[in-house]
């Protein structure tokens, strides 16, 4: 990709401060998350995601904690009941126009027949500029509908599973070179003043220029991969070229995780194949830098 030869007008970006309007907030939801055998995505390290900002197409973003209560009269109140809030979950209510081509949007979209741990994620939700990181579930999925003479509309919620975490550091999300995907970064040395505080975040829209070069092929020992519940069969990827590619990191992406989970070993090429559940999957294997990929068909028998 051509280095940009435009970039913003200065004196265009938002104002976080006053009375901010509600567009600066924003989510970014990985839509290549890595799960573990217990279905749960690893919060420690934000820099593997492929973090897709819920932007285009959305016009509405609302939070919702979704309290649990109890209502208790006691002796000494007269006949009047208490409120304690016992529990919540931070839930994040999406809607606006199917737009499709946007790398948020897809993703939701290819969720709206699956669930279970298919449609588990983890999103980045920056209020205000301070961020936050959470476990999630993306639920009711509404892909389309509408008039016949107006925009599809689309919609979904983002359920925040479990106790958010802030992050250690300074949060900074970059524009890569593929339209509203973020890669993102934290910077352990800029620490907030008090533990509890949250460092702002840092949104920078625009890629950097880049002499980048990216992975043109590789190939893997086993493109059908057959076996039976319970086994653990490994593929190995052979040499990734070209020799000076920037970035040869590889990512492995299962179509259904309750089949088959896939996990890279330290060594970035051994990848890991956890068989669980009788039927047909699909494994990619891609570079990071978006430049190749590999499909492995994976068949699991009773």
């Amino acid at each position: 990709m051509a280095d940009a030869q435009t970039k913003f007008m200065p004196g265009t970006k938002a104002d976080n401060s006053g009375f901010p309007e509600n567009f600066v907030n924003r989510i970014f939801i990985d839509t290549k998350p890595v799960l573990d055998d217990a279905g749960d995505v690893d919060l420690n390290d934000v820099t593997t995601g492929s973090w897709a900002w819920v932007a285009s197409g959305i016009t509405s973003q609302t939070p919702s904690a979704n309290e649990t209560t109890t209502n208790d009269a006691y002796y000494d109140g007269g006949g009047f009941t208490e409120t304690d809030v016992t529990g919540k979950q931070i839930q994040l209510a999406v809607s606006g126009n199917r737009k499709v081509g946007d790398p948020a949007q897809d993703y939701v979209d290819k969720l709206f027949f699956k669930f279970g741990s298919a449609v588990k994620t983890r999103v980045i939700w920056i209020k205000n500029n301070l961020p936050i990181i959470a476990q999630c579930t993306i639920s009711n999925i509404v892909p389309t509908g509408g008039q016949s003479n107006q925009k599809q509309t689309f919609s979904f919620n983002i359920d925040f599973n479990g106790r958010p975490k802030i992050f250690n550091g300074q949060l900074t999300m970059t524009a890569t070179s593929v339209a509203k995907i973020y890669s993102a970064s934290v910077d352990s040395t800029k620490k907030a003043a008090n533990d509890d505080d949250l460092v702002p975040a840092v949104v920078v829209e625009e890629a950097a220029a880049s002499n980048q070069v990216k992975v043109t092929g590789f190939t893997v020992d086993n493109t059908d991969v057959t076996g039976n519940v319970g086994d653990k069969p490994k593929v190995v990827v052979n040499k990734i070229v070209p020799d000076n590619a920037t970035d040869k990191k590889l990512i492995a992406t299962s179509t259904d995780v309750t089949i088959s989970t896939a996990n890279f070993e330290a060594d970035g090429l051994t990848l890991d194949l956890n068989l669980l559940k009788a039927g047909k999957t699909k494994v990619t294997v891609a570079s990071e830098d978006g430049g190749f990929s590999q499909d492995i068909n994976v068949t699991v028998n009773a």
